[in-house]
């Protein structure tokens, strides 16, 4: 099972592997601050989508549908 939580968000005790998905570190937060088991930066959206999505070229579907196609080439970092 799988459960999305923001970074921000306080650690909690039932939270598992703590997996961080995003090209980029968060803003404001220290590594030391930071609880994580693993920072996956390429199962993350591509550069080029992120900034489609956030440049307002794409809305949150057309985004998941590209996003989803991208974690398909992803199937050795997946398993």
């Amino acid at each position: 099972m799988f459960y999305a939580k923001r970074v921000y968000a306080a650690v909690e005790v039932n939270d598992g592997y703590r997996l961080l998905v995003d090209r980029l570190w968060p803003r404001g937060m220290t590594k030391q601050a930071l609880v994580m088991d693993e920072w996956l930066k390429e199962l993350a959206p591509s550069a080029a989508l992120r900034k489609q999505f956030h440049g307002g070229r794409l809305d949150f579907a057309a985004f998941s549908v590209r996003y989803r196609a991208e974690l398909a080439t992803q199937t050795a970092l997946l398993q």
